[in-house]
């Protein structure tokens, strides 16, 4: 598929490397989004899981005040 794309093989390994690495913050599992969204049966939108999320002390994309 990179012969094709005519991409360097180097970025892919990279890339996959970073997959296979544990999270540097430390991590296992990352934000429960999707426990949120099924508990809500699929109803909740990105809006509703950021409040989830920032209610239950994840900082996600929080903007500096100022």
């Amino acid at each position: 598929m990179l012969e094709v794309t005519g991409l360097a093989r180097s970025p892919s390994f990279y890339q996959q490397a970073l997959l296979l690495a544990p999270d540097p913050q430390g991590c296992a599992q990352g934000p429960p989004v999707m426990e949120f969204f099924g508990e809500n049966h699929g109803r909740y939108g990105h809006r509703r899981i950021h409040t989830e999320l920032i209610q239950h002390g994840w900082m996600i994309a929080v903007q500096p005040a100022g």
